[in-house]
């Protein structure tokens, strides 16, 4: 019998919150990835050449595009996903053109909970235990997937007629013999 874990119900789905709940602009300012290969640059309005981008409801709104465009090649990579994955792309312009600010995609509105659901790991469960600073974020579970793998262990059955322990302490073992 296989039992399916669900943590990564709540941590990969920060993962995919990341990816797209913050989205306003996606393009890269620079042309080329990290990787070294080349990638399109989307179009910014006078708004967006400022530091002002529209309809942000996680990341600061103060955010500038030097800011914002690492950001959101993290969201990507995480999800092994393009702009459009979260963003609209408008109609009749140029195919890099998006409507950054847009809400219509529900992939958008899951990262935004997505990543309120990764702050609140990261803020109010890690930092209580962290030793190491480490933090959760959409590579913790996506691992360049859409959808985070679930984990499955295997279960052995018991025998017909005998019930599972009950919950509590683990038995004591006694100590190892010494020869």
């Amino acid at each position: 019998m296989k039992v399916n874990l669900m943590f990564s119900g709540i941590v990969c789905s920060i993962a995919l919150a990341v990816a797209c709940a913050t989205t306003t602009t996606a393009a890269p300012d620079t042309g080329t990835s990290t990787a070294g290969q080349a990638t399109a640059t989307a179009p910014m309005s006078q708004t967006q050449a400022q530091g002002e981008f529209k309809n942000l409801q996680i990341l600061p709104r103060n955010i500038t595009r030097p800011e914002l465009i690492p950001i959101m090649r993290g969201f990507s990579r995480s999800l092994g996903v393009k702009c459009t994955h979260c963003h609209v792309r408008l109609e009749g312009q140029a195919p890099d053109a998006m409507d950054f600010a847009a809400d219509e995609k529900n992939e958008k509105k899951v990262a935004r909970v997505m990543l309120r659901m990764t702050r609140t790991i990261n803020s109010e469960y890690l930092a209580k235990v962290n030793e190491h600073n480490s933090e959760v974020t959409c590579w913790t579970c996506h691992r360049n997937q859409v959808t985070p793998p679930t984990y499955a262990i295997e279960k052995t059955p018991l025998p017909p007629g005998q019930e599972p322990a009950p919950p509590g302490p683990p038995p004591a073992t006694p100590p190892p013999a010494h020869p």
